[in-house]
């Protein structure tokens, strides 16, 4: 029965029904895991984790180059009429996203001292240089996902991203059991150990001659400009993205108390656990927006895009009356102050669900400068409500303020994907 149900289903809902299933399951796994954490760590301490996490994040972004989703649009791109050149371009790819990542640590090595001063937690570089070696283990399991995302195997990134996820939820309980539980171990054993565990998983699940090796020299060249030419305003894009989802957390580290900071961190990590459902439904578009080709199809993407993204919102909305009992039982009355704050950010996720498969039209249009620009309006937007908003209304403004620039972006782009008045299929990059 169930095969046939699945043979019913078009390519892109299968690959997203695989994923959302991985997805919430990493989803419940992770919300344990942060249970343990953050009640092993408590508010204040657990607020420098949350700032370091914020931190690797925006490091992560900087590292990529855009490289990410610039392979898979150039992989998909190809399917499977030239499948050595797609491991050519798999493996440029991999080895450029390497490189990056330990230029970024080197660097960021070097200058902990003052960066970690800048970022309002003194005298923590060493913490901050392991979070960054994070950042490098984190690049290397992501990797070897962003291959199989654009060869299509959904099934494979769940595999990995639920080695992660089991791993955490385990060495989180050893160490708390050991009584060896501190930031540091989470950074080290559940930050760097769990996603270096993960690419050994990834690379195991790599079909044959996909292994990552060197290209010859000149290929290298050629795919890495390639890769580099159309991921540069992806790569501003997803750094302004990435600020916009970490830069109200900076700021409140500017004005609020460690204890308030570690709720509102709770708060926004529970919400970017319910945000691996967007996620998934992303990384299943994804490949499909890049490959779309004419209006009927593109108008079938849109169509059904929606509607999944409909579904899933109507999913979510249990979360809403749930958090309280939720919070408080896990977490404790500590965290109490989280409750609020998690839903009000619950919104800001649903939204983005909602709008996800429209935005992704950028990459059938080929306009990576789009998105960036969405992304500069949702930063500059963000961060001039935030510093109004903090001071006055504290956590709730950071919130309000989020969801202004979430949605001032997504009417940006939208308003210029509708100057289009007929569907223009662009070159593709395999061309």
């Amino acid at each position: 029965m169930v095969s046939r149900l699945g043979s019913r289903l078009d390519p892109v809902t299968r690959g997203w029904a695989v994923i959302f299933l991985g997805s919430t399951t990493r989803l419940v796994l992770g919300f344990v895991a942060s249970v343990l954490i953050a009640r092993e760590l408590g508010p204040a301490v657990f607020g420098v984790y949350v700032i370091l996490a914020a931190v690797s994040n925006l490091a992560g972004a900087l590292a990529d180059l855009g490289l990410s989703e610039s392979a898979v649009q150039r992989i998909a791109s190809l399917g499977t009429k030239d499948p050595a050149k797609a491991r050519e371009r798999g493996q440029t790819f991999f080895w450029l996203r390497l490189g990056a990542a330990l230029l970024l640590l080197a660097g960021g090595g070097l200058l902990s001292g003052p960066l970690s001063m800048g970022i309002g937690i003194p005298h923590q570089a060493a913490l901050l240089t392991l979070a960054l070696v994070g950042v490098v283990a984190t690049a290397m399991s992501g990797s070897v996902s962003t291959l199989l995302q654009a060869m299509g195997r959904f099934g494979s990134i769940t595999l990995v991203m639920l080695t992660n996820a089991v791993l955490t939820v385990l060495l989180a309980g050893i160490l708390i059991q050991g009584g060896e539980l501190t930031i540091i171990t989470a950074l080290v054993v559940l930050g760097v150990g769990t996603s270096l565990a993960s690419f050994v998983v990834g690379l195991r699940l790599l079909p044959p001659g996909w292994l990552p090796g060197l290209p010859s020299g000149r290929l290298f060249r050629s795919e890495a400009r390639a890769l580099l030419r159309f991921g540069l305003w992806l790569w501003v894009g997803g750094v302004l993205a990435m600020l916009a989802t970490q830069i109200d957390l900076l700021l409140l580290n500017r004005w609020l108390d460690p204890a308030t900071l570690g709720a509102y961190g709770l708060a926004l990590n529970l919400a970017s656990k319910v945000d691996v459902v967007q996620h998934s439904l992303y990384t299943a578009l994804l490949p499909a927006a890049s490959a779309a080709r004419g209006e009927e199809t593109v108008d079938s993407y849109v169509k059904r895009g929606l509607i999944r993204s409909a579904l899933l919102a109507v999913v979510l909305l249990p979360l809403f009356p749930l958090a309280d009992p939720l919070i408080l039982f896990f977490y404790g009355p500590a965290y109490a102050p989280a409750v609020l704050l998690f839903r009000l950010l619950l919104g800001v996720t649903i939204f983005d669900l909602l709008v996800s498969p429209l935005l992704l039209l950028a990459f059938t249009f080929n306009r990576p400068r789009l998105l960036a620009g969405a992304d500069a309006v949702r930063v500059g937007t963000l961060t001039t409500l935030a510093i109004v908003l903090i001071p006055g209304y504290g956590p709730v403004g950071a919130v309000a303020a989020r969801f202004v620039s979430r949605f001032a972006g997504a009417v940006f782009t939208l308003a210029l994907l509708s100057r289009s008045r007929r569907i223009e299929v662009p070159v593709s990059p395999a061309d």
